[in-house]
């Protein structure tokens, strides 16, 4: 499944993130800022 986070960046986001990849999730990063997971594309 893809879900897209926004702010995904930021201190909270990035544990979002972190969990969601975790559990197996497909992950976009919806943020200003680039994300630092190569594996949740920005």
């Amino acid at each position: 499944m893809r879900v897209a986070v926004t702010g995904g960046s930021g201190k909270l986001g990035r544990a979002v993130v972190e969990d969601l990849l975790a559990h197996e999730y497909e992950v976009v990063n919806l943020d200003l800022v680039p994300s630092r997971d190569t594996r949740a594309p920005f």
